[in-house]
């Protein structure tokens, strides 16, 4: 029986309580589950940002994340004027097609049409919905 399919045919709270009351080998066997139950809560813990619960303050989490700084994350910007240019990381471009205005804190990629501020440039690269891209933004 694999690890996995034990996992998923027992509670943690049956695990635990099975891996106490048994024979050693057995036992044994149960505290490695145990052990992987926990390996894989830690790591869907430190891959998932913490969700947004409650009213979420879209001018705060516009004011601590500058667009160029997290679009800089994505994809290479150049300095064009008082902008910057860059191929939108979600599509592939031969000759950069988006401009970040700094001034405004938005982007267009005139390629795709597609355009916004910053949480809207993560919904769209990172392919989530308002609250995941308002997850994301609070954990950069």
């Amino acid at each position: 029986m694999s690890t996995e399919l034990l996992t998923n045919a027992f509670s943690d709270v049956d695990v635990f309580y099975l891996s106490n009351s048994l024979s050693a080998p057995l036992s044994d066997y149960l505290q490695c589950c145990r052990q992987a139950i926990e390996w894989q809560r830690q790591s869907r813990n430190k891959s998932t940002p913490a969700p947004v619960r409650g009213k979420i303050d879209i001018e705060a989490i516009k004011a601590r994340n500058d667009i160029v700084s997290v679009i800089e994350g994505y994809t290479k910007l150049r300095k064009s004027g008082k902008n910057f240019t860059g191929r939108f990381p979600i599509h592939q471009d031969k000759n950069p097609s988006m401009t970040v205005y700094p001034d405004s804190q938005t982007f267009r990629c005139y390629g795709c049409n597609r355009g916004g501020d910053v949480i809207s440039f993560i919904q769209a690269v990172e392919n989530t919905d308002f609250k995941g891209a308002a997850a994301i933004l609070r954990g950069m």
